[in-house]
């Protein structure tokens, strides 16, 4: 596979982003769920894109070389997705959740999706 090819495909693997800067410096860690044990950090979020693209050329580079199987780029599109997302709790936190979300004035459902994107 071309050099070309490999980068071409690095840009189809899904990757999480977790902010752990410590209040005085940036600092971002990725992890890419198809390459288990790939972790990224970065200073930057552009910093840290540009090492997760480098880590998935370089692990698809090295399984070919090694002739392991590349895992399948990540191809779930927006529609795969429907918002709906069940949840078990123990019924303390269900409690404290409803509480929290009535003291801002918003439903259960709307709090915890602010929780989540925080």
């Amino acid at each position: 596979m071309s050099r070309k090819k490999i980068s071409k495909k690095a840009k189809q693997y899904m990757y999480s982003v977790m902010y752990i800067g410590d209040g005085e410096e940036e600092g971002y860690e990725a992890k890419i769920p198809k390459f288990p044990g790939a972790t990224v950090y970065g200073d930057d979020l552009e910093d840290l894109h540009e090492g997760v693209l480098f880590t998935i050329e370089t692990e698809i580079d090295l399984r070919l070389k090694d002739g392991r199987p590349i895992p399948p780029p990540d191809t779930k599109s927006s529609d795969s997705f429907k918002g709906k997302i069940i949840l078990r709790t123990t019924p303390d936190l269900h409690k404290k959740l409803y509480y929290e979300a009535k003291a801002n004035q918003l439903s259960l459902n709307k709090y915890i999706e602010s929780k989540l994107k925080s």
